[in-house]
């Protein structure tokens, strides 16, 4: 069994294969212009060095947002296309989520996204061994909004760490994005073993995409 998932919210293509034990056997981080002319081909590949087809993938787990706006109606129009040629289920995971389970923290903290715009997506987790809980619903703000409500994280991860001004410094900081297809396919995985129905992907925004007049 070959578990697919699909990340293309940010700047990195991330692709992972997750085999029938929920272990992690392929991998793609790339760093790209545009998802657009990358993600197929990648994912042939992936496939290729593993000996399989695309016939062969089981389910599929794709990050549905907040992110870049083009690379999500990539990767999510790609995912489900596949879904559909090859009759497998889906399911969704949001960014932050991926975020927070991908990371190193432990305790409450925060995972954040540079959304462009002078502001942060951001949503805030309890992160306990492999399980990250959400405590807040994802949003959309200025970086120096982060820790005005008095919050003293133990950690945050992400991209929009560095905008972030003030941050405690007992506070563990992981400004890197990890692959978050990983965190996706796995989802996937645990979502197909426990019998769930499989999902509509739907892109989170958060906030309306930009309307640019030419």
């Amino acid at each position: 069994m070959i578990i697919l998932g699909i990340d293309t919210c940010t700047r990195w293509l991330n692709l992972a294969l997750v085999g029938e034990g929920g272990e992690v056997v392929g991998e793609v981080r790339e760093e790209v212009a545009t998802h657009t002319t990358h993600l197929v081909p990648a994912l042939d590949a992936l496939l290729a060095a593993r000996g399989a087809v695309r016939s062969d993938l089981k389910a599929l787990g794709a990050v549905a947002g907040p992110g870049s706006f083009t690379g999500l109606r990539v990767g999510l129009s790609t995912a489900l296309g596949l879904s559909k040629a090859l009759g497998i289920p889906a399911f969704a995971l949001d960014s932050l989520t991926a975020l927070a389970l991908a990371s190193g923290g432990e305790g409450e903290g925060v995972a954040l996204l540079d959304a462009r715009r002078s502001q942060v997506y951001a949503r805030w987790f309890l992160r306990e061994g492999e399980r990250a809980r959400a405590l807040s619903e994802p949003q959309a703000a200025a970086p120096g909004e982060i820790l005005q409500s008095g919050r003293a994280p133990a950690w945050a991860a992400g991209d929009g760490v560095p905008l972030v001004p003030g941050w405690p410094p007992a506070t563990a900081l992981y400004p890197d994005i990890p692959n978050l297809a990983v965190p996706a396919a796995r989802r996937a995985w645990e979502a197909l073993r426990a019998g769930e129905s499989p999902q509509t992907l739907e892109p989170l925004y958060v906030r309306p995409p930009d309307v640019r007049k030419g």
